[in-house]
């Protein structure tokens, strides 16, 4: 019987976590990857350098 309980106690905290990981939010690519471009600052960085110094 102790056995049977422990299952379900596992088996309720294996959903529980499952149902907890599915409600985050997603997490922010890093820049370069390619579902995000480069960011703003290294585009700046990059249209600076091209520039002819006056």
């Amino acid at each position: 019987m102790a056995g049977v309980i422990l299952l379900l106690v596992l088996a309720v905290g294996a959903g529980a976590l499952i149902l907890w990981g599915i409600r985050l939010p997603p997490t922010r690519p890093r820049p370069r990857s390619r579902y995000r471009g480069p960011t703003f600052m290294s585009v700046d960085r990059k249209l600076k350098r091209r520039k002819p110094p006056d």
